[in-house]
C-alpha cells in the first residue's frame, strides 16, 4: 500500500510560522496595562506638608498685624498629614480628579512684640496658644490635547476650597495683695478660602511599570470683595507592581495670596467674618498607594 504524504507549500509554512509568533505577542498585549488610561484610580497618601503662612486679620476700625505663624506664634512648619484622591476617566481625553488634604497645626509661644488680630490686642510677654487648620479640597478637569499610548499633554482647570480656621488664646496674670489673678482671652476666626488655577499637565509612560506626571498652573482673579493669586507646580513618579496596585512619590509647591476687602455684606466672603489678607505657601512631599481599575 502506498503511503500518502502531505506537502506543505512555502506560503503555508510562512503563515504557520507567523501564527506561532503572534501567540505570545497577543498574550503579552492582553496582559499589558497602560495606566495612563485607567478608568478609575484611587490613592491614599501620607504627606509631609511644610507650611509658611502669614495672616493679617483687620478689625472693624483698625488694621491687624501681619503675623507669621511659625516665627510669631510657634506653629510647626512641618507635619505629617493624610491625603486622599480619586480619578475618573470617562473618555480617552477627559479626566476628573477630586481630592482632600488634611492640615492641622498647634503651637505655643511667648510673644516678643504686641500683635493685633481683628479687634483683639495681644501684648508682648503673653503666652499664646494657637490652633491653625487649613484642610484643602479640590476638583480638577483635565483635557488631553495629545493622547498617545505613552504620552498625555493637555490643559488642567482646578477649583478648590481651603477651610481656614485659627484660634489664638492668651493667658494673662497679675499679682497683688498676695493674690494671683489670671484671665484668658482670645480670638477665633474661620472662613472659606476659594482657590483655582488654570494650567498644563504632562504624563509619560516609560514602561508598563514606570510613569512620570508633571503639572504647572497659575491664576489671578478678582470677584466681588476678594482678590486671589495662586501658583502651583509639581511632579510625581509612579511605579506599578501589577495591573491594580502601585506606589507614588511626589512633590509639589502651592502659593496662595487671598485679599478680602470690606465692601459690604454682599461679598463672596462676609467682611464681618474676616477682612485682611492671607499669604499661604506650602510644600507637599508625599508617598502614596494606588488602586487602579481598568
Amino acid at each position: 500500500m502506498r503511503q500518502s504524504h502531505f506537502a506543505w507549500s512555502p506560503v503555508a509554512r510562512l503563515a504557520l510560522f507567523l501564527a506561532a509568533l503572534s501567540v505570545p505577542v497577543a498574550l503579552q498585549a492582553q496582559s499589558e496595562a497602560n495606566h495612563l488610561y485607567d478608568k478609575f484610580q484611587f490613592m491614599v497618601a501620607g504627606s509631609d506638608v511644610v507650611i509658611s503662612p502669614t495672616i493679617q486679620i483687620n478689625g472693624t476700625n483698625q488694621a491687624g498685624t501681619e503675623v507669621e505663624f511659625g516665627k510669631t506664634l510657634g506653629l510647626a512648619r512641618s507635619g505629617f498629614e493624610p491625603m486622599f484622591a480619586i480619578r475618573w476617566k470617562p473618555g480617552r481625553r477627559h479626566e476628573l480628579e477630586a481630592g482632600y488634604l488634611f492640615l492641622n497645626r498647634t503651637g505655643e509661644k511667648v510673644l516678643q512684640d504686641s500683635v493685633v488680630v481683628a479687634d483683639t490686642v495681644f501684648g508682648a510677654g503673653l503666652n499664646l496658644n494657637t490652633k491653625f487648620s487649613a484642610d484643602y479640597a479640590f476638583l480638577s478637569y483635565k483635557f488631553a490635547i495629545m493622547a498617545k499610548k505613552n504620552t498625555q499633554l493637555g490643559l488642567n482647570l482646578a477649583l478648590g476650597y481651603i477651610a481656614f480656621k485659627t484660634d489664638i488664646n492668651a493667658l494673662a496674670s497679675a499679682s497683688g495683695n498676695d493674690t494671683l489673678i489670671t484671665a484668658s482671652y482670645g480670638v477665633s476666626k474661620s472662613f472659606p478660602g476659594p482657590v483655582g488655577t488654570l494650567g498644563v499637565f504632562g504624563r509619560f509612560r516609560f514602561s508598563e511599570k514606570w510613569y512620570l506626571e508633571t503639572e504647572g498652573a497659575y491664576l489671578q482673579a478678582s470677584a466681588s470683595n476678594i482678590k486671589l493669586t495662586e501658583f502651583v507646580i509639581g511632579a510625581a513618579g509612579r511605579y506599578y507592581l501589577s495591573r491594580k496596585f502601585g506606589f507614588e512619590a511626589g512633590y509639589g509647591i502651592t502659593s496662595v495670596d487671598l485679599h478680602v476687602s470690606n465692601t459690604g455684606s454682599r461679598g463672596i466672603i462676609d467682611p464681618g467674618t474676616i477682612q485682611g489678607k492671607i499669604g499661604y505657601n506650602f510644600q507637599n512631599f508625599r508617598l502614596g498607594v494606588i488602586l487602579a481599575l481598568q
